[in-house]
């Protein structure tokens, strides 16, 4: 996490996002947010002089809150959202918790998060909020109420539409929120940080469905505003979330800064990606800019490096030209000259220190975005074939700013991303590369070396691709080829390396997830073999755990031979792992914790124990029609259900899965539903309170237990 909030002064407005603000910030102070007992659309609070401009004097005191509408019409109809961060609120400022920190990005990526009980209490009383709500004008809240069911609704900001407007004030607002949903990056930028407000509740208007952290990932509105917190021209915004208004908020896993791409998110309007595809445009370039203007060369490249994989999922540019009624934009420039503007390119002579020290070459990035014409021109040279097997070695080691990356996740994330990576492997993990560029680059010599390229391929790149790298390194002989089956190392070396099955299952989007698995199945990989790190289990147990799973990946790999009530045997090692960490806990508490979550991969249930853990309904349902069975405890003594209450305790999802996750005719008190886990502490069991909170009880009734 960056350094402390007080530091945050208002930065150069040159380091401010390209995108404009078209209608002004407005902000709720922390007083005012605190003492509401019900939502007020913004025209109101403004008309009450309870909202405030953005001025000078709010930097680093502005809270951006995103979260996922609950009804059509209404962000929050049952206060259950604002009723959860006001009680987190207060609890913060009051000195009673912290934030943890997220055990992937401390453990995993070495990450420093971490903000003290004190530094919240002093800030809070101070602090800002913006609330699309409150913050943006809201035509749908000021239409007579015998119209409202009648308008297509403006108030919701991931997949808002135009309300038509019966009115002249009215048509006003709606003009008003087009220019504050398009100004919604420069608001993020005049933040200190990100809220993520997700408690698990049902939405009032879709009978059966939830609105939670795992929904909240799939909406394409929400995860613009994630990726603009990581595109932040002053440095990235640290994002916390809330899951529950019982449990501690928790900053956000450093791995999904690549996954949770805008463009493949859900848009309820389609054409709303090509407004989306501008403004990162606009961010991407400003943010790489801004890095160049600080001496941060490799960073900059690194956002280049990675505009392929923002940009995933949003339209080309030949279709927003289709689509905006032009011509397609044209470069006078070669592919290589663009790529050496896009990469700020200085003279021959000084980026040649660069390129030696960092392992970075313009193959990289000419190979990451697909332009071949650059590739065959570089490789047209004997400098640019010197270039085909270099591995990048450090692309921020020569940055102004490198001793402070270790609080920066981005910038963390681009380290370890790009670190090994050869040309061939920078073309596999692209959403844009080509078959005709995988095998221009093993015709031209280029070697697979570890396979890195391969399991990028399953986790980031396209079916296509991957299928092409097979075909062309292995041809036609019999048998599966070596690395279909072989244990592949990952960027950020986590100690155990996955099959790509596994890496599939647990690491790729829903895009193209499935294909990949029925491939890699019928390419000879074995479903049998599991990933032996933490949590263990097969490619199931790994599929479980991924938020943004096809639910159809689970037919897969079940007809494959997985087994939905197999049992996970942790890896040997974690009892050694985790006793070391306890103690580095005890010494350093705020460091380290994150641990409880690490010790919950250790718990050895089955695969609905593990989408239990991460409160994921669409994997519990499908694991329960699959035949999982949901009373039998881990080696923790918790049912699924033990699990999933113990990280949400007043999560609505029992009520919605019903006898999917609740044993029928069961008393859960005398079946032991919640263990207290601080009694198992010194046996390995993470740290919780028991609970059974009114929610499970309501399931409970409608599952017919006495």
């Amino acid at each position: 996490m960056p350094g402390p909030w007080n530091e945050k002064a208002m930065p150069s407005v040159s380091h401010l996002s390209g995108v404009d603000m078209a209608y002004p910030m407005y902000v709720l102070p922390f007083h005012e947010f605190m003492a509401m007992d019900d939502w007020q659309p913004h025209q109101n609070l403004k008309a009450q002089g309870k909202i405030k401009e953005f001025d000078e004097s709010m930097w680093g005191k502005i809270f951006f809150i995103s979260h996922q509408w609950t009804a059509y019409n209404h962000p929050d109809p049952n206060k259950d959202q604002l009723h959860s961060l006001q009680h987190v609120l207060r609890r913060l400022a009051n000195g009673e918790m912290s934030v943890k920190g997220n055990f992937v990005s401390e453990f995993v990526y070495g990450l420093d998060m971490e903000h003290t009980a004190a530094e919240w209490k002093k800030l809070l009383p101070e602090s800002y909020f913006w609330i699309d709500f409150t913050s943006m004008p809201q035509p749908l809240a000021a239409l007579p109420e015998e119209v409202q069911g009648a308008a297509c609704h403006a108030g919701q900001v991931s997949d808002h539409r135009e309300a038509q407007g019966v009115t002249e004030d009215v048509a006003v607002l709606v003009e008003q929120l087009k220019a504050a949903v398009d100004s919604i990056p420069s608001y993020i930028e005049r933040c200190v940080e990100m809220i993520v407000l997700t408690p698990s509740v049902k939405h009032a208007d879709h009978k059966g469905d939830c609105c939670d952290f795992n929904s909240w990932r799939q909406r394409g509105w929400c995860r613009l505003e994630f990726v603009a917190s990581r595109l932040a021209c002053r440095g990235d915004i640290p994002v916390m979330v809330i899951k529950s208004r019982e449990t501690t908020p928790q900053y956000f896993n450093l791995c999904d800064t690549t996954k949770l791409c805008a463009g493949t998110g859900s848009f309820t309007i389609s054409d709303d990606k090509f407004k989306v595809k501008r403004v990162l445009e606009t961010m991407l370039a400003a943010k790489a800019k801004a890095e160049f203007d600080k001496g941060n060369l490799g960073l900059a490249r690194g956002h280049v490096l990675l505009a392929a994989a923002f940009l995933a999922g949003l339209p080309t540019e030949a279709e927003a030209a289709a689509h905006e009624g032009r011509a397609p934009r044209v470069s006078e420039l070669s592919e290589l000259e663009q790529i050496k503007r896009q990469f700020h390119w200085r003279d021959d002579a000084t980026e040649a220190k660069w390129l030696k020290a960092t392992g970075t070459t313009l193959l990289h990035v000419a190979c990451v975005n697909s332009k071949i014409g650059a590739v065959r021109e570089l490789l047209a040279t004997d400098e640019g074939k010197k270039m085909l097997n270099v591995k990048i070695k450090n692309i921020l080691k020569c940055d102004r700013d490198v001793k402070l990356y270790k609080s920066q996740p981005t910038a963390t994330k681009i380290h370890y991303d790009s670190t090994g990576l050869t040309p061939l492997a920078a073309a596999m993990m692209s959403p844009v590369a080509t078959p005709e560029l995988i095998e221009l680059l093993i015709d031209a010599g280029a070697e697979p070396a570890d396979h890195l390229g391969f399991m990028m391929g399953i986790c980031l790149g396209k079916l296509a691709n991957v299928e092409a790298y097979t075909k062309k390194l292995w041809c036609e002989r019999p048998g599966p080829a070596p690395w279909i089956n072989s244990l592949i190392s990952v960027p950020h070396k986590i100690g155990k390396k996955p099959t790509p099955l596994c890496a599939c299952a647990a690491w790729a989007d829903a895009v193209e997830q499935k294909d990949k698995m029925v491939w890699l199945l019928a390419n000879g990989a074995n479903p049998k073999i599991g990933w032996d790190f933490l949590s263990g289990g097969s490619p199931l147990v790994a599929l479980s755990m991924n938020p943004e799973a096809d639910s159809a990946c689970f037919d897969v790999l079940v007809a494959a031979g997985c087994d939905p009530n197999e049992v996970a045997k942790p890896w040997m090692k974690h009892k050694f792992v985790m006793g070391v960490l306890r103690l580095c806990k005890a010494v350093r508490p705020q460091k380290y914790s994150a641990l409880d979550d690490l010790s919950i991969l250790t718990m050895g249930g089955s695969p609905i124990h593990f989408a239990s853990f991460i409160g994921n309904i669409p994997n519990i349902k499908k694991l329960s029609e699959l035949g999982a069975v949901n009373d039998k405890k881990n080696r923790f003594g918790q049912l699924p259900i033990a699990v999933l209450q113990t990280n949400m305790p007043d999560s609505h999802a029992p009520d919605i899965l019903g006898s999917a996750i609740v044993p029928p005719q069961v008393k859960l008190k005398a079946a032991g539903l919640v263990v207290a886990l601080s009694d198992k502490l010194g046996k390995g069991a993470p740290n919780q309170q028991p609970a059974i909170p009114a929610p499970i009880k309501v399931a409970e009734a409608c599952c017919g237990a006495p």
